[in-house]
């Protein structure tokens, strides 16, 4: 019997060194900030501070109270940590990178893209067809309705490589013969979305409408997790894209999948309803495209907005 209390008091005591000591151990990493007890990996490396030279980007962060949002000023190199509805600290794992992944930036970020491949003036940087200024950004089919965004953005990631988007529509594009039909129609949009790829920079480095498409319903599932069938003139549901600026950009644009095939009609966004819709082809609406980035695509400078988009390069 003592035997087996002596052994049972062993256990407790090792056990409570090792805990103390993993404790302490974690202890010893946070760093003080604010009240918030931050894991910091500068580059791949734990660090006690925060970076306070160079150029770094907060590419990731993932915090004990799904509340907390934490922005960072890269130029002032100032963090900005908000707690929501948790009045005390949080514990949250950060980390900056000096060159990160394309990919690991926020979707609707503004990017600095330039197609090649047979593309035509500002519009190969994706300025909208009818381009004026920034307060009148171009139009397709009613001049009424004009797109209110303009250049290429970061649409989603999937397989660690990010999708870019003309965030307007670079063409407005209809019917080109009377004998064209739905797919084939489809197969035109894609074509013209090929004049827009940059093979430095897109994936596996190749043009084809693998790497670069006009946008289509499978796009707006991934971005959104929406299908566009449900969301036909679906005017009550608002994760269909109402209010959304990658979606709802202001103006008329093709989908490139069939929603008639019989009736020869397109998906399509309308602006004026504010939901996704169709189109006879016989219409000019906007063609918007689709680019993958390979994933060792990274992030040289900007901070991703209209006015300084992000600068990328690729080894």
């Amino acid at each position: 019997m003592k035997k087996i209390i002596s052994s049972i008091v062993v256990i407790f005591i090792i056990s409570f060194f090792v805990y103390h000591y993993d404790y302490d151990s974690l202890t010893n990493k946070y760093v003080k900030y604010d009240g918030n007890d931050l894991l910091i990996s500068i580059d791949g490396v734990n660090s006690k501070k925060l970076p306070d030279s160079g150029n770094y980007y907060l590419t990731r962060y993932k915090c004990g109270s799904h509340s907390t949002k934490i922005s960072w000023d890269r130029v002032n190199r100032v963090l900005n940590v908000s707690n929501g509805s948790n009045g005390s600290g949080v514990a949250c794992n950060l980390t900056f990178e000096s060159k990160p992944k394309l990919s690991s930036m926020a979707s609707g970020s503004y990017v600095s893209y330039t197609g090649n491949s047979g593309c035509s003036g500002a519009s190969c940087n994706g300025v909208n067809v009818n381009f004026v200024n920034n307060d009148d950004m171009g139009y397709c089919f009613s001049s009424d309705n004009k797109y209110v965004v303009s250049g290429w953005r970061v649409f989603y990631t999937a397989d660690d490589t990010a999708y870019l988007v003309s965030a307007g529509s670079l063409e407005c594009v209809k019917k080109s013969n009377n004998s064209i039909n739905s797919l084939l129609y489809i197969n035109e949009l894609n074509s013209r979305a090929l004049l827009y790829c940059n093979k430095k920079f897109v994936y596996k480095n190749e043009c084809n409408n693998y790497s670069v498409r006009s946008i289509t319903e499978d796009d707006f599932n991934e971005y959104l997790d929406m299908k566009v069938s449900d969301c036909v003139n679906n005017f009550s549901n608002r994760f269909c894209g109402y209010a959304d600026d990658l979606i709802d950009n202001g103006g008329y644009y093709w989908y490139a999948s069939i929603y008639d095939g019989a009736a020869n009609k397109l998906f399509a966004w309308n602006p004026v309803n504010r939901v996704v819709d169709n189109g006879s082809y016989v219409n000019a609406y906007g063609l918007r495209v689709v680019v993958r980035i390979k994933s060792s695509v990274y992030v040289v400078s900007g901070d991703g907005t209209y006015e300084n988009p992000y600068v990328i390069s690729s080894d």
